[in-house]
């Protein structure tokens, strides 16, 4: 569809105020700005999205590829040859570092978590209202009316940001953040499968989160994401979450090629939530589902690294390898079997993490490497690993 911003009636009647078309946009489903046109209506640029995020852009100079961070913030551009064309900074709540004197946006306005960078007045947006990276919070109230919590000071505040907490979350909420769940996917499949069925996976997971069957639009769907809906008992929770992860299995299997990896991704997604520690409690059974604005980002706070739960990290490759291992026993059979499959898909997702990660105490790399080696140990299972 084309959402014009800025517009007003054609420019042979203008109103009082004089606005006129400036540009139009072309959204995918997910609101995403796909096409940028001119008020004339000339093409501009397109955008190019791969599981919710950001993979390219070719306008009238080519073709432009983006590398984002774990928050989906671009940081670098590159041609189709790889040759970097820019990189970017930002402060913390996104307000872009000028490199010499200017502020070069590039291909593409996607910025800040991938939010489109308005380039008058430098603002973000956000779909429900506009975010000003400069100050640190959005420009009105969150339309969301919920009460606010006691313990966090943060949550009376309707302009915040993700609570001061722009380094480890992002506004929307969900389950283990994406990238999380990606790199659980790439840590169990990696080597394994291609990158084409890898990045399918991504893509259904991700729509899991943020398509239509994201549990924070509709608490009905909870057991979906490994929690009990409100009002449930535990064991019609664990009900629901098995009659859901059977269905999208039997599916995968009675399916083939995308289709199939995509019915299994649903699964795959939920069977990774029950690692998760805003999904199960200490003795592994599911959540309730709360609702809200404010629940969500806590909720995305409290999991916005694998540091926070080594053990849930652990389960949720786990799970994985054993869900895909059930309908490819050949598979499993040619990586040694589910068991040593999904030890060395840990190892190597808490051996990637740490490879980039500063150090805490630089000059003792001996405590560095006890630290390291006691995470993969509570990942592959040892509570007495775990802190």
């Amino acid at each position: 569809m084309t959402q014009p911003r800025n517009a007003g009636p054609p420019a042979d009647n203008p109103p009082a105020n004089g606005f006129t078309l400036t540009n139009s946009y072309a959204l995918g489903l997910a609101g995403e700005q796909v096409t940028e046109t001119g008020g004339d209506g000339q093409w501009l640029h397109t955008n190019v999205f791969v599981g919710g995020q950001l993979l390219a852009t070719y306008d009238d100079a080519g073709v432009h590829f983006h590398i984002t961070d774990w928050l989906g913030s671009r940081r670098v551009q590159t041609n189709y040859l790889g040759q970097v064309e820019a990189t970017y900074q930002n402060l913390p709540f996104g307000e872009m570092v000028p490199q010499n004197n200017t502020v070069f946006l590039g291909a593409t306005e996607q910025h800040f978590t991938g939010k489109e960078r308005d380039a008058e007045s430098g603002n973000d947006y956000f779909g429900a209202r506009y975010y000003g990276s400069g100050t640190g919070r959005f420009l009105s109230p969150d339309p969301v009316v919920i009460s606010p919590e006691l313990g966090n000071p943060q949550s009376w505040n309707k302009y915040s940001y993700a609570f001061n907490n722009p380094i480890g979350a992002v506004d929307p909420d969900g389950a283990w953040p994406f990238y999380i769940h990606n790199a659980i996917d790439e840590a169990a499949f990696g080597g394994v499968l291609s990158s084409h069925d890898i990045s399918v996976i991504e893509h259904e997971s991700y729509l899991m989160d943020f398509g239509d069957h994201g549990h924070q639009q509709d608490p009905s769907r909870a057991n979906e994401h490994g929690m009990a809906t409100p009002g449930q008992s535990t064991s019609d929770a664990w009900g629901g979450i098995s009659d859901w992860v059977d269905k999208a299995f039997g599916l995968s299997q009675s399916s083939s090629g995308d289709e199939s990896l995509r019915y299994f991704a649903d699964a795959a997604h939920t069977v990774q939530d029950l690692g998760s520690p805003e999904h199960v409690d200490s003795t592994g059974n599911p959540i309730t589902w709360t609702g809200g604005t404010i629940a969500g980002i806590l909720h995305i706070m409290r999991e916005s690294t694998p540091a926070d739960s080594w053990s849930g990290i652990g389960t949720s490759i786990r799970n994985t390898v054993n869900l895909y291992a059930l309908g490819h026993p050949g598979v499993a059979a040619q990586q040694g079997g589910a068991d040593a499959w999904a030890n060395r898909s840990i190892t190597n997702y808490v051996d990637e993490y740490y490879s980039t990660q500063m150090p805490d105490n630089p000059s003792n790399p001996g405590a560095e490497a006890n630290k390291q080696d006691a995470s993969r140990q509570c990942a592959l299972g040892n509570p007495a690993a775990c802190d």
